[in-house]
């Protein structure tokens, strides 16, 4: 043989080395495309890693190397939070690219290795490769070099259904025939071993699939203190009270393979056709931002959008972002409206909650009315009763019978009903109520004259002599928090418990008279005994 056809020779064993028994592998792509949640499957891959484990992250560490024959070696994810469907990489076939290199002494040897995928301790599909030509790296042997494997295990044609605490597990065990057998000469052992852990030539030895590991994923907006299954509120008014402006947004963030696998969480609200952006909120997978709860990535964001904000439909997206460049956009299906009319129906501060009611005496209550709308939109407000009151009684009268005209958001109009009783209120129930309905109307623009907004609020009725004795409460604390006695409920206070006295034997307690007669009165404080 000559020198040139030996070096021929040479290139074609050396080029037959590095060239997979099936298909050629695929190089990985770096192209990112945003996805809606529950749309599209996305392409996974799950590296053999340390400690051998299937992980989405790419490893940076060293290579790692393991024996395949007799015991042979299994990867598995952690436990699944959620339920994942894998889909064939390639119609109904998962790919499992592994990095082997078959040593033995005997240029005649094979070996059988099977590659096992597992749901838990539940068998998907198994495939074995019959590997020929070892090599051998003995004095007189040729170069061992890693040669890429594709594996195909079949998952079906709707995918595979790994449920919520599963995990994604791969066995690969094998035999050979040369086992036990050493070469003459310092020849070389048999053995076929697997690479992972970095990158083997131009790959890694890896799982290939289809899937949507975020399916589920989704953003609800509340009041504060809501829980995540009370209705949610997408309607909120431009030009409310601070403390009615403040929105809670609850983010669920649904990945199988949990915590690790998120690269970010992105919550934005955009102004109306995506102009510009409200908020940008960011949460941090790797902090307590982001909690485990009910097989979720549970995190809250509260926001206080300014007075007067623009009325409009502005979208809300979720944006979830993994380690493997993968981009799930949950778009919520309304969004948050805030409203052009609107108006809230309250009790001013000065005004105890109910109506209180004597035999023929005339009584009286206020309201406040705000206009909660834009502050570009001018309102008349008229005020009614929901019902007829019972026979006997003076019909309703408002102050302003004309209603209560609102200019511009953030106005407000005290309206006051009037009304008298019969003198018989015996047959009035004492959980007796009237319904106070605010008919808000616009005054210009295109809805000029239309109804835009209905609001009502329940008044009780409560049945009053025209004087009687005071209500007294007694507390220990200027604040009226550590309550004592109640002369309404004294059942409810142990009058022979003792309270806290300063060592000259000065105590202070605080009082509050209130009159529960019709009529104005006036009381006179006399302490009958004093320990």
């Amino acid at each position: 043989m000559s020198s040139n056809r030996f070096v021929f020779a040479v290139l074609i064993s050396l080029f037959l080395a590095v060239v997979p028994l099936n298909n050629p592998v695929e190089m990985l792509s770096d192209t990112a495309e945003i996805q809606s949640v529950g749309a599209s499957l996305e392409d996974y891959e799950l590296y053999f890693d340390d400690g051998t484990s299937l992980t989405t992250k790419e490893p940076t560490g060293s290579r790692n190397e393991s024996s395949l024959l007799e015991s042979g070696v299994t990867f598995d994810t952690e436990e699944l939070i959620s339920d994942l469907t894998v889909h064939g990489k390639s119609g109904n076939e998962v790919r499992i690219f592994a990095y082997m290199k078959f040593e033995s002494p005997e240029v005649n040897a094979t070996a059988d290795i099977t590659f096992r995928l597992l749901a838990g301790n539940q068998e998907v599909d198994r495939f074995t490769e019959t590997l020929d030509n070892p090599c051998t790296s003995g004095l007189f042997g040729n170069d061992c070099s890693w040669v890429p494997y594709q594996i195909n295990l079949v998952v079906g044609s709707d995918g595979y259904l790994f449920g919520n605490g599963n995990r994604i597990k791969i066995e690969i065990q094998g035999d050979a025939s040369c086992q036990g057998q050493g070469g003459p000469f310092g020849g070389g052992s048999c053995d076929v071993t697997l690479a992972y852990g970095t990158e083997v030539g131009n790959g890694y030895s890896r799982m290939e699939f289809r899937a949507n590991a975020l399916a589920g994923s989704q953003v609800k907006v509340h009041e504060v203190g809501d829980g995540w299954s009370e209705t949610e509120v997408v309607e909120w008014s431009p030009t409310h009270l601070s403390d009615k402006r403040k929105m809670q947004f609850t983010v669920d963030v649904r990945d199988a393979f949990g915590r690790a696998d998120i690269d970010s969480v992105e919550l934005v609200l955009y102004t109306p056709n995506k102009a510009s952006t409200v908020f940008d909120q960011e949460f941090d997978p790797r902090t307590n931002q982001l909690k485990l709860d009910n097989n979720g990535l549970v995190g809250t964001y509260e926001f206080t959008y300014d007075s007067g904000i623009a009325y409009g439909e502005y979208p809300l997206s979720l944006l979830i972002t993994d380690v493997q460049g993968h981009v799930i956009e949950y778009v919520h299906p309304q969004g948050i409206t805030f409203l052009e009319y609107d108006v809230y129906l309250d009790f001013p501060a000065t005004q105890i909650p109910k109506l209180l009611v004597a035999p023929g005496q005339t009584s009286s209550i206020e309201l406040s009315v705000l206009h909660t709308g834009s502050l570009t939109s001018d309102l008349r407000v008229e005020m009614e009763l929901q019902q007829s009151l019972p026979s006997g009684w003076s019909d309703p009268n408002w102050d302003s019978p004309g209603g209560y005209m609102l200019s511009g958001g953030g106005s407000s109009a005290r309206p006051m009903l009037t009304i008298q009783a019969p003198e018989d209120l015996s047959s009035l129930a004492d959980n007796y109520q009237i319904i106070i309905e605010a008919y808000a109307y616009a005054t210009t623009g295109a809805d000029s004259g239309s109804q835009v907004r209905l609001v009502s609020i329940a008044v009780d009725v409560e049945k009053v002599n025209q004087f009687g004795p005071p209500r007294i409460d007694v507390y220990e604390d200027v604040e009226q928090q550590k309550q004592i006695f109640a002369s309404d409920r004294p059942d409810l206070y142990n009058e022979n418990l003792s309270h806290y006295i300063d060592y000259d034997k000065v105590g202070d307690f605080y009082m509050s008279i209130n009159n529960v007669g019709f009529d104005d009165d006036s009381y006179r404080i006399r302490i009958q005994e004093i320990p």
